[in-house]
């Protein structure tokens, strides 16, 4: 049977290392109230599950998930990317961050849709989707307490954005929701992957 080496040093490092063995070599740890925690060059901990660091560690190699994050975000509505007097019931949103991917996913209820004017738009995503020209990315909305719209919503984000316009389907075409088609009560859900 081979034996385990664990071997330290003034810097504080302590490496477990094992003979050269044919086989299998397995490292059995005992049961106890305490915690194994590991760390790589890039900072990166294993305790109980793997911990990112706080800020990404980028790295270069596709192969490689260098970012992980849960977190939430507040949403907000804006017309022609403005939003004077614009106020509301709710203002919820939550996202994870896998990678270069961000899955988010918002709520949103007026108490009042103010005075601005012109195209609707999610706004305030957590993270600025990737800049690619021409890399448009769709999302999922749901919308009530509306005035004067036909046939279904639609929303995507434009490259190097943080803001979902949203429009709706009329004859085939897609038309911008804008100010008139939103009551003071209006209500607004949002889901989108995108990529970073």
């Amino acid at each position: 049977m081979s034996s385990v080496v664990i071997a330290g040093d003034t810097s504080g490092t302590v490496t477990l290392a094992a003979p050269a063995v044919s086989g299998t070599t397995t490292l059995t740890l005992p049961a106890t109230t305490g915690t194994v925690v590991t760390k790589d060059t890039n900072g990166i901990l294993s305790v109980n599950g793997v911990q990112f660091p706080a800020t990404q560690s980028a790295s270069a190699d596709a192969n490689c998930l260098d970012d992980y994050e849960e977190g939430t975000w507040t949403p907000t509505i804006t017309f022609n990317g403005l939003s004077v007097g614009v106020t509301y019931t709710n203002q919820v949103g939550r996202y994870t961050k896998i990678g270069n991917l961000v899955i988010a996913s918002c709520f949103i209820n007026l108490s009042s849709k103010g005075s601005s004017t012109g195209a609707v738009s999610v706004n305030n995503l957590p993270f600025t989707a990737n800049a690619t020209s021409n890399y448009y990315q769709a999302a999922a909305v749901w919308a009530t307490v509306l005035t004067s719209t036909v046939g279904g919503y639609i929303a995507y984000i434009n490259p190097n954005s943080v803001s979902v316009p949203i429009e709706y389907t009329a004859t085939g075409t897609s038309t911008s929701l804008i100010n008139t088609n939103v009551s003071n009560t209006s209500q607004f859900m949002l889901n989108i992957t995108y990529a970073v």
